[in-house]
């Protein structure tokens, strides 16, 4: 096993980590709240763990998707 080879899972490890220390703060600040909250926030956190994102980025590559189309006709349009 090479160097390069140990790369990305290094890269998935301190993400995970750190997502999962903000996930902690998260969690700390909302213990007064419901339980599902703070459950949901863990289940996050341990599904980051689990999957990679570049996972989910190749899956959402592999979704065909579409545009919107244009409901207001262009001469209608306003800039804000």
């Amino acid at each position: 096993m090479t160097v390069y080879s140990l790369m990305p899972v290094a890269s998935h490890l301190w993400q995970s980590t750190l997502f999962a220390a903000v996930v902690a703060l998260l969690a700390l600040m909302l213990r007064h709240h419901q339980p599902q909250t703070r459950y949901w926030l863990w289940l996050a956190a341990s599904l980051k763990f689990a999957v990679p994102f570049s996972w989910m980025v190749r899956a959402g590559q592999l979704v065909e998707w579409r545009s919107a189309a244009n409901t207001v006709p262009p001469e209608m349009m306003v800039a804000v």
